[in-house]
Order: structure tokens, then sequence, then C-alpha cells
């Protein structure tokens, strides 16, 4: 290695909006930092929201590729992208409606968050490592071997904090 800098394949910025006893305003924006010609495909967002959220609106979806679900009784938000290109940015706003007037807003703004993303990016290495020579040294030739190599970048634990 030469010391460079590794890109993580995604970026994730969060800023929340306006914090009120009744709603909580906020945007997540999703940056992939890959070529537009590699696809990851059903990348998973999910985070935490206060215990005090009746229910949440959400803006800028595209049906066809995105889907949001507000899981009340895990007080949490569930994003899915089934296709998420290169070079691409995607932006969730949603505002969340509270059950009662909340006047703590340090504890309101404690328990959003942290957002956890899951991904799969195939053949795509994020470290720029590449197999450039495979040499297997074995005693018995009669076996036929296929030299294959696949690059797979997995989210392993990728998380962001508000």
């Amino acid at each position: 290695m030469s010391g460079k800098y590794i890109m993580t394949p995604f970026r994730i910025f969060t800023n929340i909006e306006s914090l009120t006893s009744k709603n909580i305003s906020l945007n997540i924006k999703v940056q992939s930092n890959y070529p537009m010609n590699k696809l990851a495909k059903d990348v998973k967002i999910s985070f935490p929201v206060p215990k005090e959220t009746c229910s949440a609106q959400f803006e800028k979806l595209n049906p066809e590729n995105e889907n949001i679900q507000f899981k009340k009784n895990k007080n949490k938000i569930n994003w899915r992208i089934k296709k998420f290109v290169g070079d691409q940015e995607l932006i969730l706003s949603l505002n969340l409606i509270l059950l009662s007037n909340s006047n703590n807003q340090k504890r309101l703004k404690s328990q959003i968050g942290p957002v956890l993303m899951i991904f799969s990016l195939p053949n795509y290495s994020s470290s720029g490592l590449q197999i450039q020579n495979l040499k297997f040294n074995s005693k018995q030739d009669s076996n036929k071997r296929t030299l294959y190599v696949k690059y797979q970048t997995y989210s392993g634990s990728f998380i962001k904090r508000f």
C-alpha cells in the first residue's frame, strides 16, 4: 500500500433541521463514492427515533427504487434502496410527529440515531487492492482448478451518529 487514503463506498450526512416540542425535522443525505458503472443492491439504512414519535412523514422518494417504513413498536425508521448507482446522491427528508409536548430537547435529540447502513457492493474493492497473480502449489496436478477472483465490498458495521 502506498499510504493513500481509502475512500469508503458511501458517505452519510445527517442534519436535524428543527427540533420543537411537537415535531422533529431531519435530513439524511447518502452519497455513493464508487464508479458509475458499479451498483450496490438492497441497501438498508435504519436509525432509532424518540419513543414519543407517533408518526413520520417522508419527502423526496422514488417509489420504484426506495421504500421507507416507520416501525412504531421498535421506534425505528427503515429506508431500503433497491439499487444504488455509483456517483449518486439520495436525500431523505422526514418530519417526526411527537405524541406529547416534550420540552426536554436534549433528551429527544439523544434518542435519534445512530444511522446504521447495510450494503453489498459486488465487483468492487473499496481498498483498491487487486490480485494480479494467483499460484497454487500442489503435488496433485490431477485436480482441475478454476482461477476466478470475485471482488465484493460488504458493509460490516457502517454507523454514523447524528
